[in-house]
Protein backbone atom coordinates (compact mmCIF):
# COMPACT_ATOMS: atom_id res chain seq x y z
CA UNK A 1 0.00 0.00 0.00
CA UNK A 2 1.04 3.21 -1.16
CA UNK A 3 0.83 5.91 1.30
CA UNK A 4 2.14 9.97 0.70
CA UNK A 5 3.27 11.76 3.89
CA UNK A 6 4.19 15.65 4.48
CA UNK A 7 5.56 17.97 6.99
CA UNK A 8 2.65 18.57 8.27
CA UNK A 9 2.03 14.68 9.40
CA UNK A 10 -0.93 14.63 6.48
CA UNK A 11 -1.09 11.07 5.09
CA UNK A 12 -2.27 10.66 1.43
CA UNK A 13 -3.64 7.94 -0.44
CA UNK A 14 -2.31 7.91 -4.61
CA UNK A 15 -6.64 8.58 -5.20
CA UNK A 16 -6.47 11.70 -2.51
CA UNK A 17 -2.80 12.72 -3.64
CA UNK A 18 -4.27 13.13 -7.26
CA UNK A 19 -7.38 14.64 -5.71
CA UNK A 20 -6.11 17.03 -3.24
CA UNK A 21 -2.44 17.92 -4.33
CA UNK A 22 -1.62 17.45 -8.23
CA UNK A 23 -1.51 20.82 -9.72
CA UNK A 24 -4.81 21.66 -10.63
CA UNK A 25 -5.47 19.79 -14.50
CA UNK A 26 -8.44 19.76 -16.19
CA UNK A 27 -11.12 18.16 -14.42
CA UNK A 28 -11.37 15.52 -16.63
CA UNK A 29 -8.05 14.19 -16.25
CA UNK A 30 -7.94 14.27 -12.89
CA UNK A 31 -11.22 12.24 -12.80
CA UNK A 32 -9.75 9.22 -15.36
CA UNK A 33 -6.50 9.38 -13.25
CA UNK A 34 -8.92 8.52 -9.96
CA UNK A 35 -11.05 6.22 -11.77
CA UNK A 36 -7.78 4.55 -12.96
CA UNK A 37 -6.11 4.10 -9.40
CA UNK A 38 -9.23 3.14 -7.90
CA UNK A 39 -9.97 -0.11 -10.51
CA UNK A 40 -6.23 -0.40 -9.64
CA UNK A 41 -7.74 -1.28 -5.26
CA UNK A 42 -6.63 1.71 -4.45
CA UNK A 43 -8.59 2.80 -1.22
CA UNK A 44 -8.89 6.72 -0.69
CA UNK A 45 -6.92 7.41 2.48
CA UNK A 46 -6.63 10.48 4.17
CA UNK A 47 -5.43 11.64 8.07
CA UNK A 48 -3.69 12.89 10.59
CA UNK A 49 -1.44 10.91 12.34
CA UNK A 50 -1.60 13.01 15.53
CA UNK A 51 -3.86 16.20 16.36
CA UNK A 52 -7.20 17.12 14.89
CA UNK A 53 -8.17 15.23 11.53
CA UNK A 54 -8.29 17.48 8.69
CA UNK A 55 -11.26 18.18 6.57
CA UNK A 56 -12.96 15.52 4.38
CA UNK A 57 -10.41 12.91 6.59
CA UNK A 58 -11.53 9.25 5.11
CA UNK A 59 -9.33 5.65 5.53
CA UNK A 60 -8.23 5.70 8.95
CA UNK A 61 -6.01 2.88 10.23
CA UNK A 62 -7.88 0.84 13.55
CA UNK A 63 -5.54 2.74 15.84
CA UNK A 64 -5.93 6.36 14.57
CA UNK A 65 -9.72 5.79 14.00
CA UNK A 66 -10.15 4.45 18.20
CA UNK A 67 -8.56 7.63 18.83
CA UNK A 68 -10.82 9.49 16.57
CA UNK A 69 -13.62 7.78 17.89
CA UNK A 70 -12.73 8.34 21.88
CA UNK A 71 -12.09 12.33 20.75
CA UNK A 72 -15.43 12.62 18.82
CA UNK A 73 -17.10 10.93 22.12
CA UNK A 74 -15.53 13.43 24.06
CA UNK A 75 -16.13 16.70 22.17
CA UNK A 76 -19.54 15.51 21.67
CA UNK A 77 -20.07 15.03 25.44
CA UNK A 78 -17.92 18.30 26.28
CA UNK A 79 -20.40 20.00 23.77
CA UNK A 80 -23.25 18.86 24.95
CA UNK A 81 -22.29 20.12 28.36
CA UNK A 82 -21.47 23.18 27.02
CA UNK A 83 -25.10 23.39 25.29
CA UNK A 84 -26.38 22.29 28.77
CA UNK A 85 -25.02 25.00 30.87
CA UNK A 86 -25.62 27.56 27.88
CA UNK A 87 -29.27 26.33 28.59
CA UNK A 88 -29.07 26.40 32.23
CA UNK A 89 -27.10 29.76 32.13
CA UNK A 90 -30.29 30.92 29.77
CA UNK A 91 -32.22 29.87 32.02
CA UNK A 92 -30.85 31.48 34.91
CA UNK A 93 -31.17 34.78 33.04
CA UNK A 94 -34.63 34.35 32.11
CA UNK A 95 -35.01 33.69 35.75
CA UNK A 96 -33.03 36.83 36.58
CA UNK A 97 -34.83 39.27 34.32
CA UNK A 98 -38.26 37.96 35.39
CA UNK A 99 -37.02 38.28 38.89
CA UNK A 100 -35.60 42.12 38.04
CA UNK A 101 -39.06 42.65 36.40
CA UNK A 102 -41.08 41.77 39.35
CA UNK A 103 -38.77 43.90 41.46
CA UNK A 104 -39.27 47.14 39.12
CA UNK A 105 -43.11 46.27 38.85
CA UNK A 106 -43.08 46.21 42.79
CA UNK A 107 -41.11 48.83 42.88
CA UNK A 108 -43.89 51.02 40.72
CA UNK A 109 -46.28 49.77 42.54
CA UNK A 110 -44.97 50.72 45.56
CA UNK A 111 -44.06 54.08 44.48
CA UNK A 112 -47.35 54.86 43.23
CA UNK A 113 -48.46 53.75 46.87
CA UNK A 114 -45.86 56.13 47.98
CA UNK A 115 -46.94 59.33 46.03
CA UNK A 116 -50.83 58.79 46.58
CA UNK A 117 -49.85 58.36 50.06
CA UNK A 118 -48.64 61.41 50.17
CA UNK A 119 -50.51 63.28 47.89
CA UNK A 120 -53.71 62.07 51.12
CA UNK A 121 -51.39 63.54 53.65
CA UNK A 122 -50.89 66.39 51.70
CA UNK A 123 -54.36 67.46 51.44
CA UNK A 124 -55.47 66.29 54.78
CA UNK A 125 -52.75 68.78 55.96
CA UNK A 126 -54.13 71.33 53.72
CA UNK A 127 -57.45 70.90 55.02
CA UNK A 128 -56.30 70.65 58.78
CA UNK A 129 -54.51 74.05 58.08
CA UNK A 130 -57.23 75.68 56.15
CA UNK A 131 -59.53 74.92 59.41
CA UNK A 132 -56.72 75.99 61.75
CA UNK A 133 -56.87 79.37 59.91
CA UNK A 134 -60.52 79.42 59.71
CA UNK A 135 -60.87 79.29 63.49
CA UNK A 136 -58.14 81.58 64.33
CA UNK A 137 -60.21 83.61 62.29
CA UNK A 138 -63.66 83.17 63.62
CA UNK A 139 -61.21 83.67 67.10
CA UNK A 140 -60.04 87.08 66.05
CA UNK A 141 -63.32 87.95 64.93
CA UNK A 142 -65.03 86.85 68.54
CA UNK A 143 -62.55 88.78 70.28
CA UNK A 144 -63.12 92.11 68.21
CA UNK A 145 -66.47 91.87 68.38
CA UNK A 146 -65.75 91.39 72.28
CA UNK A 147 -63.82 94.04 72.66
CA UNK A 148 -66.00 96.14 70.96
CA UNK A 149 -68.72 94.89 72.61
CA UNK A 150 -66.52 95.70 75.90
CA UNK A 151 -65.59 99.22 73.98
CA UNK A 152 -69.34 100.19 73.85
CA UNK A 153 -70.32 99.56 77.06
CA UNK A 154 -67.36 101.43 78.84
CA UNK A 155 -68.39 104.40 75.92
CA UNK A 156 -72.20 103.99 76.70
CA UNK A 157 -71.59 103.66 80.05
CA UNK A 158 -69.05 106.39 80.34
CA UNK A 159 -71.76 108.64 78.34
CA UNK A 160 -74.37 107.97 80.70
CA UNK A 161 -72.17 108.51 84.04
CA UNK A 162 -70.85 112.14 81.98
CA UNK A 163 -75.17 112.62 81.42
CA UNK A 164 -75.89 112.28 85.36
CA UNK A 165 -73.01 114.58 86.01
CA UNK A 166 -73.99 116.90 83.84
CA UNK A 167 -77.27 116.84 85.06
CA UNK A 168 -76.40 117.21 88.53
CA UNK A 169 -73.97 119.88 87.95
CA UNK A 170 -76.78 121.28 86.15
CA UNK A 171 -79.05 120.45 89.00
CA UNK A 172 -76.73 122.35 91.52
CA UNK A 173 -76.14 124.97 89.51
CA UNK A 174 -79.97 126.12 89.08
CA UNK A 175 -80.78 128.00 92.27
CA UNK A 176 -83.58 126.41 94.07
CA UNK A 177 -86.99 127.82 94.67
CA UNK A 178 -88.56 127.88 97.21
CA UNK A 179 -92.00 127.68 97.65
CA UNK A 180 -93.37 130.56 99.46
CA UNK A 181 -95.33 129.22 101.93
CA UNK A 182 -98.69 131.24 102.69
CA UNK A 183 -99.02 132.68 106.09
CA UNK A 184 -102.11 133.55 107.15
CA UNK A 185 -102.62 136.56 107.83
Amino acid sequence: MSIYSDSKGLYYSPTKYVELLCPKKEIGERTELISILRSARFTSRYYCESGDQPFGYCGLPPHIYERVKVEKMARLKHESELARQAQSAAQQAKATDEQHRKALEHQRELNHMTLAHQRKTDRMLQEAQDKSREAQLKAKEWDLKMTLSHEKAIAEHQITASRRLNEQTDQARTPVKRKETCKPA
